[in-house]
This record gives C-alpha cells, structure tokens and sequence, in this order.
C-alpha cells in the first residue's frame, strides 16, 4: 500500500507538471512577434516588452537595429511570440472615449480583453457589436453586469464564483459561448473530522528484536481545518490542513509468555499537503489526492512495566518526535449549494520517523465541511 501511494502520488505531480510545461511550451511557440497595419502584417521583429500599462499605451520595436515606438494611433495590433496580443481599440476610459492597446484574452461570440492603467485595471467584453465596460468598484460590481449580458442560464452560479482577473474571467467567457455548465474552481475552507485506524510497526525499532510481538490497532478521532484552493482555473486544487489525532498503542506479545506491558500515548499535530483533482460534474463529484504530510508528536511517553529486563532505557528508538507521511486517498464531494460543500474521503497514509524508530501507518474515512 504505501509503494503504491508513492506511486500515485508521484504520477498526479508528475502528469501536472506535464501539462503545465505542455502549456506552456505551446504557448510560448504558437507565434512571432509581430505587427499589423490595416493592410500588412510584419513579423520576425523584436519588443522591448514594457508593464501592463505601458503595452496598452505604446510598444517599442526593434527592426534593422533601430527602437521604432508605435501607439494605437500607428498600428492595428502587435502580440508577442508567447501569444499575447494586443489591439487598438478606442474604448470609454475616465469618461471619456480613448484609443489604446487592449490585451485580447478570448475570441467568440464574447470577446474578452484586458486594460491595465498605473491606478486601475479594466475588463471589456465585446459583443453584438458593442463594447461593454467591466469594473469592479463600490459604483459597479463586474458580477452585476455579467448577469445582465449573458444569455444563458446555466451559468448563474460560475457568475458569482468568478474573480476579478485574467484567467477566471476567461474561463467564464468562454462558457458564455459555449453555454455549458462545468462547475467553476472556486475556494474551499472548513473544518473536518476523521475516523482513523492507526497501526504502529515495531519492527523500525531494535528494542523489540528479542521481545516477539505486535501493537495493537489504535482507533481515534482526528479534528481540523482546511484550505482546499484551486490551480489557475481548472479542477485541480492545493489542498493544506492542520490536524490534532490522540493514539494509544498497547504492545501484545506472542506467546504464553507475558513479561512485557508496554503503552505508548501520542498526541500529533499534523500539516497534510496535497494536491486534488475533482471530476467536473454538477452536485456529486468523485476526486482523488496525493500528498505528503508533516507531523509533530508534541505528547510522545510511554508507560512500561518489563519484568524481564527492569533496568532496560526505552528513552530512544521507540517514537520519533518529528515525523514524515505520504498518502493518498479518494473522495466524493456533495455540493450543498454553488458554493458550499461536504466532502466524504477515504485515506491512506504512512509515517516515518528518524532511522531506527518505529513507523505508523493509518487508514481513515473522513467528513469536511465547508464553512
């Protein structure tokens, strides 16, 4: 079990990666640099790529060793090769009608483009021909217009989960051209409880080698809290805890023979990091995690009676104090409402110590709830 928990989580970090780097590595060479007029476009140049405010105002360019600057005013568009592209545009900026350089986020039936000024950023939408303004102020919420534009009811939900940025808002526009309802990655805290059966494995500790015999499973309650916070804007998730577990292990030895009452009480505080993938369907949704986990005994005794060996120290080498897990586990996640949920897990996981201590492993179902 813990080889393939190793395993598993090792391949969800490992396809991660992939797909990010596929991303953007695609990305990064999907075009050239380049420039339009209204009646040519030139590429193969290079930019002196400036701030966000400064690309929508003006763009330098180098060609045949001279810096040539170009406004709204003198071209059409520019993008750079890793895909961003910027067009002129005379939008209502302060008031008034202005003509700049708009980062183009999304194209469809929706059109999504982006507007950076030292002060403020500006999203615009244009549709049916007309451009529609968002902002996100005490005036006018950015939720409030969306609502009024779309022409699709599905997505009244992803509406009030969507932030105010790049990637979230392109996600949604997306939808409103496709008008599909995908449940929209949004921020989880709560608290959670587990039931856990918890075995400790005498045979990481050299005090037992002459002493044949097992602890028993322990059976406790975990409590904590949560942070379960999506990556970018998709289905995986960061998930980070912070847990309290009591365990209590009695040490059974094999045989008649009795001369050994050993119980060791441990109070743990536990960090669990991992990441999630949920599988994008409405109310119930079935997900997975891996990850590792940090743990401190902070009440780490024992209490012994050997009446073979009276004077034996068991001060080392039964529990380390510091101890380090992996696990994995699956889950079903139950949508109270569009953001709000209970989780219903399955986990297993493995702790190790320093060398020549003993190893604990458990296996829990758990219930999160989100506040």
């Amino acid at each position: 079990m813990k080889t393939f928990i190793q395993i598993s989580g090792s391949l969800l970090i490992f396809l991660i990666a992939c797909e990010s780097f596929s991303q953007e590595y695609q990305q990064y060479h999907k075009n050239e640099d380049f420039i339009e007029t209204d009646s040519s476009k030139k590429v193969g140049i290079y930019f002196n790529k400036g701030t966000e405010a400064e690309n929508a105002q003006f763009i330098v360019a180098k060609i045949r060793k001279e810096k040539v600057k170009f406004t709204p005013e003198d071209i059409k568009a520019y993008g750079f090769r890793n895909g961003q592209i910027y067009e002129s545009h005379e939008v209502a900026i302060d008031g008034e009608m202005q003509k700049v350089f708009l980062e183009k986020l999304t194209e469809g039936k929706y059109s999504l483009y982006y507007y950076s000024d030292e002060s403020f950023i500006l999203f615009f939408i244009y549709h049916n021909n007309e451009w529609i303004k968002l902002k996100n102020d005490n005036e006018e919420n950015f939720r409030q217009t969306l609502d009024k534009i779309k022409d699709c009811e599905k997505l009244n939900e992803a509406i009030q989960l969507v932030t105010f940025t790049k990637k979230s808002l392109s996600r949604l526009i997306q939808l409103f051209d496709t008008c599909k309802k995908i449940p929209f990655p949004y921020a989880k805290y709560g608290v959670n409880v587990s039931l856990v059966r918890a075995d400790m494995d005498a045979r990481g500790s050299d005090n037992f080698e002459n002493r044949p015999g097992e602890f028993n499973s322990n059976y406790s309650l975990s409590a904590g809290i949560f942070a379960d916070l999506p990556i970018e804007v998709t289905q995986f998730s960061f998930y980070i805890g912070f847990n309290l577990q009591y365990n209590q292990f009695n040490y059974q030895q094999e045989g008649s023979i009795q001369n050994l009452d050993l119980k060791v009480n441990i109070l743990t505080a536990e960090l669990p990091i991992q990441i999630r993938y949920a599988i994008p369907v409405a109310k119930f949704r079935p997900y997975v995690f891996a990850g590792t986990s940090l743990a401190y005994n902070f009440i780490n005794g024992y209490d012994i009676e050997d009446r073979l060996f009276p004077d034996y120290d068991y001060r080392e080498n039964l529990v380390s104090d510091f101890m380090f897990g992996l696990g994995g586990g699956v889950g079903l996640q139950i949508q109270r409402r569009f953001d709000k949920a209970i989780l219903l897990e399955f986990k297993y996981q493995s702790r190790n110590g320093t060398a020549n201590t003993m190893d604990m492993s458990q296996l829990s179902f758990g219930v999160s709830y989100e506040l």
